[in-house]
């Protein structure tokens, strides 16, 4: 008996493992995250070394940065849990293109297209503050 509940739980685990991988949406271009952080810049993550989060798949140059990245996923992932932090139209937010990033205070920001990122580079801390103001609960960065 114990035997099938462990069988049944396993297989409930990869089936739910492989519909969140189906789901997930490759991020920053396949750059390694943890090298954008830390670095300013990163190498090409590789297909086999690879991380799902808050569905986003983020991958890795190296089997180290996928363990970094692991231990401590807020540091290393899109902020704001995807949201652009310049879309504030109408007062609505809006999703981020995950190709689409910039990184600011060690902290990656994805935006709706490159007309958003030039607007977010040219002064950042204009648009985290406007967030932290508007809507305190998407901080989670900046």
């Amino acid at each position: 008996m114990r035997w099938a509940v462990c069988s049944a739980l396993l297989l409930a685990s990869a089936v739910a493992s492989a519909a969140e991988k189906e789901a997930a949406v490759l991020a920053l271009n396949s750059a390694c995250p943890v090298g954008l952080v830390d670095a300013g810049h990163a190498a090409q993550g590789k297909d086999d070394i690879a991380s799902i989060y808050k569905g986003y798949t983020y991958l890795f140059s190296k089997p180290r940065m996928k363990v970094k990245f692991d231990a401590n996923p807020e540091r290393y992932a899109i902020q704001l849990e995807g949201y652009s932090p310049v879309s504030r139209t109408d007062n609505r937010d809006e999703k981020g293109d995950p190709a689409i990033y910039s990184v600011h205070n060690n902290r990656i920001y994805i935006f709706k297209d490159a007309k958003q990122k030039a607007e977010f580079d040219l002064k950042p801390e204009d648009f985290l503050e406007l967030r932290k103001a508007d809507n305190p609960a998407r901080n989670d960065g900046g």
